[in-house]
């Protein structure tokens, strides 16, 4: 176990201080020049390659921006791909090109979107040029960016030339100093790379290649930045990093932009294995060594790190034990820089913040690798939709008061009743506040969310459902969803049919909510589908339309596909940002205070964080005891 510590710390400091250490020693030693002359044309014509995504604010601007350079209008060709946008992105480069008849631009659309691989893909066969630029819609070029690209051509062993981003500072970035710090790390490693033979991977927003050594990129592929000039270095021409080649751009607008992109560039590092195996062959791989340390010995370091961390508590000793509160330390520190950013202001604390969540996404990376989810992260800038608000959606269950008592036998089920005083007081402060409510389909039909939108949801199909939450929500002209569970239909305590089409007919929303209440997560297949199709049928037969959404019992989700549902509600916490369709709720509670109600529906970030916390510590207790002993743990602890 002692080798397994030391080899591993070796490992980690190798990664992050040792291969960087030995490129700048190599581009020291053994430099290699790029040999810049005339013997390329001065200015060869360019083809400059594009994918956009819901790009009308932002296309015409870039076109501008290229035609504004000193590269000569006549051998510039613009080819803009269209991926599958719903804006009026396509019109707007149509405009452009009728009333500018002489530059020479080209438009491919594509009805729906296939992906920033296949667009490019597309782009790369209309161009008919010898040489590709690629750019995305956001980055602004240097007037002499092009120019400064095609000189490296020059040199016949240059296969691929990364141009170098530039980043400005955005005032409402929260992570300017982080993503600062960490790009003049990862830039001085690529100058060192590019000095001394070749680099792993280009700049996305800035890069060119011989069009002849371009391969075609799966359509799956999320870094096409780094598996198209690995694709040159393949076929034996060197890839560079040029500095005066600049584009421009602000760093990260906040941390959950910057995270996807981090997930998604690590994700897509681990798909090079399965896309071109013969990387990993050092007798064919030139690069060999800079590709295991530049990129996949950063994808191991979490997996050392965590266990690093397990076999310094293991060891006996004052030296491992050492080591072990210098982890919790730093450990200790990243929580205290999350919870709190204001931390972050301090160097160590900042330093520390980064690193860790590089590595926590580079786990993330690894799991939606491993489980073929890599699609589910191009969600991309170049893809993006208008941003939307957070939208809290509410989830309550029964309401009671002196006349009209739930009815419940057990505290597990009584912690989910409110009274109807409380009830009432939250909807006042929600009419008093401005807010309107939603139904699920009207806010997801919407393309930008307004603001003071509020869903209200109501779980298991309890009398008072009707009796008195419908009510109250007619005084305020609010309406809400309601979640049945079809065997309690016509039961003690539980809606009638009649009752469930009269709140149908006063506007609300009527879904499904299981036949038996069962976990589905604890079904078998078939059982799932009786549960899904069961609650459906019965439903859509009592309302007399189709049903849109479901919510699960207890908030499992089943392995199966829901085909019968357009959404569903789950008990996930979180505001609602318009991605996907399981939207995560705040649960109301007998004891969930006025002032707490108005900080949830005020999108207070800390009561979230709070309530975030607690969900997925209670979330890892249910798959650590199972559904069954939680259950019964839970009732014997609020009884």
């Amino acid at each position: 176990m002692v080798f397994i510590f030391w080899a591993l710390l070796i490992f980690i400091l190798y990664t992050y201080l040792g291969y960087p250490l030995s490129v700048w020693i190599t581009a020291k030693i053994s430099p290699r020049p790029i040999i810049k002359s005339s013997s390329i044309q001065e200015t060869p014509n360019v083809s400059v390659v594009i994918a956009a995504r819901n790009e009308e604010s932002a296309i015409i601007k870039k076109i501008n921006n290229l035609y504004a350079s000193d590269y000569p209008d006549e051998f510039l060709e613009i080819i803009i791909i269209s991926d599958g946008s719903n804006d009026a992105t396509g019109k707007v480069i149509t405009e452009y090109q009728s009333a500018n008849p002489d530059k020479n631009i080209h438009l491919i659309e594509f009805s729906h979107s296939l992906g920033k691989p296949s667009a490019l893909n597309a782009g790369v066969e209309k161009a008919n040029s010898e040489f590709i630029v690629f750019a995305d819609c956001r980055q602004e070029f240097d007037s002499l960016a092009i120019r400064n690209l095609m000189q490296n051509f020059s040199d016949p062993d240059i296969g691929a030339v990364s141009g170098e981003l530039m980043f400005r500072q955005s005032p409402d970035s929260k992570i300017a100093a982080e993503m600062g710090l960490y790009w003049r790390y990862e830039k001085s490693i690529r100058k060192n790379e590019a000095q001394s033979g070749s680099v792993v991977g280009a700049t996305g927003a800035i890069y060119a290649i011989r069009k002849e050594l371009y391969r075609p990129l799966p359509a799956e592929a999320l870094v096409d930045d780094v598996l198209t000039p690995l694709n040159v270095v393949m076929q034996g021409k060197r890839v560079v990093f040029d500095s005066a080649a600049l584009a421009y751009d602000f760093v990260s607008v906040d941390e959950k932009q910057e995270w996807r992109r981090k997930v998604r560039t690590l994700a897509g590092n681990w798909q090079l294995l399965e896309f071109n195996p013969e990387l990993l062959n050092p007798f064919k791989n030139p690069i060999f060594w800079r590709l295991i340390g530049h990129k996949f010995s950063r994808l191991i370091v979490p997996f050392a790190l965590i266990i690093l961390f397990l076999t310094s508590v293991a060891l006996p000793g004052t030296l491992f034990n050492l080591f072990t509160a210098l982890q919790v330390l730093f450990y200790l520190a990243v929580g205290s820089a999350h919870a709190m950013p204001s931390v972050r202001k301090n160097r160590l604390f900042k330093f520390s913040y980064f690193v860790v969540v590089l590595n926590i996404a580079a786990l993330f990376g690894f799991y939606y690798w491993v489980t073929k989810r890599c699609h589910l992260l191009w969600l991309a800038s170049e893809q993006k939709t208008p941003p939307k608000n957070k939208i809290p959606i509410l989830m309550y269950h029964a309401l009671e008061d002196s006349e009209n008592p739930a009815g419940f036998d057990n505290m597990s089920d009584q912690v989910y009743v409110v009274n109807t005083e409380s009830f009432r007081k939250q909807m006042a402060c929600l009419k008093a506040d401005g807010f309107k409510t939603l139904l699920i389909d009207e806010l997801l039909a919407l393309e930008r969310f307004p603001d003071k939108v509020v869903v209200l949801t109501f779980d298991d199909g309890h009398r008072s459902n009707w009796a008195l939450a419908c009510q109250i929500l007619k005084e305020f002209g609010f309406k809400a969803e309601f979640f049945i569970t079809t065997d309690r239909i016509n039961t003690q305590d539980f809606l009638t049919e009649s009752e469930i089409r009269a709140l149908a007919e006063a506007g609300m929303g009527i879904g499904s909510h299981g036949v038996t209440h069962r976990f589905l997560n604890d079904l078998s297949g078939e059982d799932v589908l009786f549960e899904l199709n069961g609650s459906y049928s019965r439903l859509a037969g009592i309302i007399g339309r189709d049903v849109s959404g479901i919510s699960f019992p207890g908030g499992r989700i089943p392995e199966v596909p829901i085909e019968k549902y357009a959404w569903c509600c789950t008990s996930r916490v979180d505001y609602f940002e318009g991605e996907g369709t399981a939207l995560p709720r705040f649960a109301l509670k007998h004891d969930t205070s006025l002032s707490t109600f108005k900080r949830i529906i005020h999108c207070d970030p800390m009561i979230a964080r709070k309530a975030k916390a607690r969900y997925l510590i209670l979330k890892a207790i249910k798959k650590l005891l199972g559904n069954n002993c939680y259950s019964r743990l839970h009732r014997y602890l609020v009884r």
